[in-house]
C-alpha cells in the first residue's frame, strides 16, 4: 500500500473530518427545511425554522473550511473535483444561496403567490445540498474517469446511475430522520404528536432504504477491494443504530446520538473505504493523498491555519448553541413584504 507521510496522513483525516461534520450537522438542518414543506400550517413551520434559524449559517464554515483544506494541502484532488464537477457546484452555491436568502422572505409577503414561491426555493435550498453531496461522494468510490493529466473527462449524465441516485437519497432521508429525532426535543406540545408520526414512519423506512443502498455500495464500490473489514463493519454499525432506533421505545433519549453516529459512520466509510486514494479512476489512474498533494511547506502551513480555524469554529458554535438553547426568544415577526 502507497504510505503516506505523517503531514499527508493528518491533513487527510481533517478533511474527513471537516466534511462529515459539516454533512452530519448541518443535515440535521437540511432536513427540518426539507419538512417544512410537509405541513402548511404557519405556527409549524414558523417553529421549525426558528430551531435552525440561530444556527444554521455557522455550520456551513465547516464546508468552507473543509474546501479550503483541500485547495491548500492537496491542489490536485481540489483541481480534479471542480475540473468534473463544476456544474454541480454551481447548482450547490446556488442552491444554498437561496436557502440562505429564504430564512428572511418564507412566508413574510402579503400575497400567497409571493410565499408559496419562497416556500418552494426554501425547500430546495435543504433538498438539492445533500443530494448532491450523496451523488459526489460515492463517485468518488465507484470511479471517475481521470486523464494523465489528473483532470476529470466526463459528462453530466455520468452522475445517473443506480448507486448515485441512491446514495442522493440516503443523504436526504438521514438528514430527515435525523432532523425529526431533533426536532422532538423543541417542538411544543401541540404537534409533538405530528412530529412522533413523521418519525415513526422515518424510523420504518430508512432501514430498508439503507439495506438496499448497501447491497448497491459493496457491488459498485470499492470498499471490499481495498478495505473490505472496515467498510463492511462501518456500513452494519450504521446499519444496527438504524434497526435499534426504529425498534426501541425506551431509551428515546439516545435515538439522537444513536443517529448522529449512524450517519457519521456512513459518511466515513466513503473516505475510509478507498483509502489513501481521495477519488478512484475507472480507467486506472487513481488520484490519492500523496499524488495530490501539495509541497511540505504548503502543507504545513495548512496545518496550522486549519488548527486555528477549527478552534474558532468550535468556540463560535459553542457559544452560539449555548445562547440559542438558554437565552435566545423571538416572536413571529412582524416584517412584510
Amino acid at each position: 500500500m502507497l504510505k503516506l507521510t505523517n503531514l499527508q496522513f493528518a491533513l487527510l483525516l481533517l478533511v474527513w473530518l471537516e466534511l462529515t461534520t459539516f454533512i452530519v450537522m448541518d443535515g440535521v438542518d437540511f432536513g427540518t427545511g426539507i419538512a417544512t414543506i410537509f405541513n402548511h400550517e404557519k405556527d409549524y413551520k414558523d417553529q421549525l425554522i426558528r430551531s435552525i434559524g440561530a444556527v444554521w449559517s455557522g455550520r456551513e464554515a465547516w464546508m468552507i473550511v473543509g474546501f479550503a483544506l483541500i485547495f491548500a494541502a492537496f491542489p490536485g484532488w481540489y483541481s480534479a473535483i471542480f475540473s468534473g464537477f463544476y456544474p454541480v457546484f454551481i447548482i450547490l452555491i446556488v442552491a444554498l444561496t437561496m436557502r440562505g436568502l429564504s430564512f428572511e422572505y418564507i412566508d413574510k409577503w402579503q400575497h400567497d403567490k409571493f410565499n408559496i414561491m419562497w416556500r418552494w426555493i426554501f425547500f430546495l435550498g435543504n433538498i438539492v445540498p445533500p443530494f448532491i453531496f450523496g451523488v459526489v461522494f460515492s463517485l468518488f468510490n465507484s470511479g471517475l474517469p481521470i486523464g494523465q493529466n489528473g483532470l476529470l473527462a466526463f459528462k453530466l449524465s455520468t452522475i445517473f446511475n443506480p448507486f448515485a441516485l441512491m446514495t442522493g437519497i440516503m443523504f436526504i432521508l438521514f438528514a430527515l430522520q435525523t432532523s425529526m429525532i431533533r426536532e422532538s426535543a423543541f417542538m411544543t406540545e401541540k404537534y409533538q404528536g405530528k412530529i412522533t408520526d413523521y418519525q415513526k414512519k422515518l424510523n420504518a423506512i430508512v432501514p430498508i432504504a439503507f439495506v438496499i443502498e448497501i447491497i448497491i455500495y459493496l457491488v459498485v464500490g470499492q470498499g471490499l477491494k481495498l478495505h473490505p473489514i472496515i467498510t463492511v463493519a462501518l456500513l452494519l454499525l450504521s446499519l444496527l443504530l438504524l434497526i435499534a432506533i426504529r425498534f426501541d421505545e425506551k431509551f428515546k433519549k439516545l435515538h439522537y446520538p444513536m443517529i448522529i453516529i449512524s450517519m457519521a459512520a456512513f459518511v466515513i466509510s466513503f473516505f475510509w473505504s478507498i483509502f489513501p486514494n481521495v477519488i478512484m479512476s475507472t480507467e486506472g489512474f487513481n488520484l490519492n493523498a500523496q499524488n495530490t498533494a501539495s509541497a511540505r511547506e504548503s502543507q504545513l502551513w495548512a496545518a496550522w491555519l486549519v488548527a486555528l480555524m477549527l478552534f474558532l469554529i468550535i468556540f463560535v458554535q459553542g457559544i452560539t448553541h449555548y445562547i440559542f438553547r438558554k437565552k435566545y426568544q423571538v416572536k413571529d415577526s412582524d416584517i412584510n413584504y
